[in-house]
């Protein structure tokens, strides 16, 4: 896929109620799809009055997840939100931009509040650093210091927020994932940033 992704962690495999609703709603914003490939035209955001750039076309697909229950990374998602993830949604966006980016966040907080699943961002959610600190984000993950250089401004940046979101270490890194219940989700999509999921 050429644009950001994402995916959206459940405990029990989607029931046929689930998946139903899952089918309707990318019906109700797609104008039809080739697989799991829709093409997004009828997307209305539920936390911004805004006007998003449509058609555009998006991956949205139920996996199986494969769990190594060996690794801390695994260990300590278990123990924040209480379950291994037997299936996944994943999402993305064919297509880069930021435009590509606000409507594949829609398209996730809406899919997680209709199942009631855990999105996992794949990756960090960058805080706003610093104006003294002299690394860009690159140099940020080239030195992999998450704990001294962002997570501080990051729990600034979420303390008032609703739901729950953790960042747990990547294995053998001083780096995060986040991952986020629903109710996080939607709160993070209703704030203006240059980019949700990456």
């Amino acid at each position: 896929m050429g644009g950001p992704s994402c995916s959206i962690l459940v405990a029990r495999e989607l029931d046929e109620t689930q998946h139903e609703a899952l089918d309707r709603y990318m019906d109700s914003i797609s104008t039809g799809h080739d697989g799991n490939e829709y093409q997004v035209r009828n997307l209305r955001s539920k936390t911004w009055k805004v006007t998003l750039p449509l058609p555009g076309l998006f991956w949205v697909g139920v996996e199986p997840c494969e769990w190594n229950p060996g690794s801390s990374h695994n260990h300590l998602f278990a123990e924040a939100f209480g379950f291994a993830p037997r299936q996944y949604i994943g999402c993305s966006s064919i297509c880069s931009g930021e435009h590509n980016d606000r409507i594949l966040g829609e398209i996730v907080a809406a899919i997680s509040e209709i199942i009631d699943g855990i999105v996992d961002f794949e990756s960090c959610l960058w805080p706003p650093l610093p104006l003294e600190c002299p690394y860009d984000h690159t140099a940020l993950r080239k030195r992999a210091r998450w704990s001294e250089d962002c997570e501080p401004a990051f729990r600034n940046m979420v303390k008032r927020m609703p739901g729950r979101v953790v960042g747990i270490p990547i294995d053998g890194k001083d780096w995060v994932t986040h991952y986020a219940d629903s109710r996080f989700m939607r709160a993070w999509m209703g704030k203006p940033r240059k980019h949700y999921l990456y």
